[in-house]
């Protein structure tokens, strides 16, 4: 049995920097450990919350939010965790040529790194096919997830826009809704500024933006089968009704219902 939930599932035929990406996933660890195990191709994975025990071939290294392991192929890993908190991780899978050798590669990424790449993971979706913006959002993803292999390469660390970086921060606080005059503090601007700003700059205010990485991650739960509490919980809300009357003003559907399978059409 997997010892994880996927959060967003994205199989991919892109080539960049020599690599082939063959998937792109956000998982939630379900079990305290992950045994030891292999795989045939190379593997990125990032710590985008919580931590534990890394196991990485005989060594076991501990690990917190922004930790980053490139797995060579055969590389034999796993995870062990005592903490109530269950990680959350980025994962890629690609093959890679193999003058690049097998060597395992290991950085940590800044929380201004991590808070751009949960604005950017917000904005795409769980499952399906993907469009070309969506595509360049990946593109986006893999920058930091790569730039290690090009040696003196810069390491995109702003966002383009400032409601991109507020999305980074939503999703970054998520479970827990954050608050106007925090994010204001965090962005370094006045309250009433940041909301006319991002007026200006997107045409939308703080509000509708937080929603907006709010409904992704409850539409995440649901299309990965957990209950309405538990999308309720993920997308920050402590009171089920009171989400489940939120979610049907934004999307026109109550959460079961979006859960719910389409009826196959009648012929």
């Amino acid at each position: 049995m997997r010892g994880w939930s996927p959060v967003l599932v994205q199989r991919t035929d892109l080539r960049v920097r020599g690599i082939e990406l063959l998937s792109l996933h956000v998982n939630r660890h379900r079990l305290a450990e992950v045994r030891p195990h292999t795989h045939d191709h190379a593997q990125i994975i990032l710590y985008l919350t919580g931590g534990g025990c890394q196991q990485v071939g005989p060594r076991r290294l501990t690990v917190e939010a922004g930790a980053l392991f490139d797995l060579p192929p055969g590389c034999r890993h796993g995870f062990s965790s005592d903490a109530r908190t269950r990680p959350l991780c980025l994962v890629a899978n690609y093959r890679r040529p193999a003058r690049i050798g097998g060597r395992l590669r290991r950085r940590r990424l800044e929380q201004e790194e991590l808070n751009h790449l949960h604005g950017l993971l917000s904005r795409l979706p769980p499952k399906g096919r993907l469009s070309l913006d969506e595509l360049g959002l990946v593109l986006q993803v893999l920058d930091p997830l790569l730039s290690h292999r090009s040696r003196g390469a810069a390491i995109p660390t702003r966002p383009e826009t400032l409601a991109s970086r507020l999305e980074g921060l939503v999703a970054a606080a998520l479970p827990a809704s954050l608050a106007l005059p925090e994010a204001a503090r965090r962005l370094g601007y006045e309250r009433d500024y940041l909301t006319r700003r991002l007026r200006r700059e997107g045409g939308r205010g703080f509000k509708e933006i937080r929603d907006g990485v709010r409904l992704a991650a409850a539409q995440r739960a649901l299309h990965d089968g957990l209950p309405v509490a538990r999308a309720a919980e993920d997308a920050g809300f402590q009171d089920p009704a009171y989400f489940s009357r939120w979610f049907r003003r934004l999307t026109g559907c109550c959460p079961s219902t979006f859960a719910r399978p389409p009826l196959p059409a009648r012929r």
